[in-house]
């Protein structure tokens, strides 16, 4: 079991990289895109942030955020923007050809990140 802390540190810089489920080739796709972009701006407008650098590949994305002086919550940002990008998208065929049902993630499970 890894055995990492976290750092909270009030307007800090934080590195993550997130990953499709399955690492299926979607990320790029222009209605992924506009889910991430609408999410970004609908959390950061609640909860606001900087994103001071994103990249996004089609099987995963790297971010780094910077939080406003006084708060530490990235965690929260993070769960936010990641349940907005999923919710409502119809769920893509997995790779072995079956349909799965809607509770499907499109997003995988966060890498360590780094402050």
């Amino acid at each position: 079991m890894s055995d990492y802390r976290r750092a909270y540190q009030p307007r800090g810089c934080y590195f993550f990289t997130v990953v499709a489920h399955e690492r299926r080739e979607i990320l790029t796709e222009p209605q992924i895109l506009d889910r991430m972009r609408n999410g970004f701006r609908r959390v950061m407008d609640r909860h606001p942030f900087q994103v001071d650098a994103i990249v996004i590949l089609p099987d995963h994305l790297h971010c780094i955020w910077r939080l406003p002086e006084g708060d530490a919550d990235f965690s929260l940002r993070r769960r936010l923007t990641k349940r907005t990008v999923a919710t409502g998208l119809d769920a893509p065929t997995s790779r072995r050809g079956k349909k799965p049902g809607l509770a499907t993630p499109i997003l995988g499970a966060p890498y360590p990140r780094r402050t």
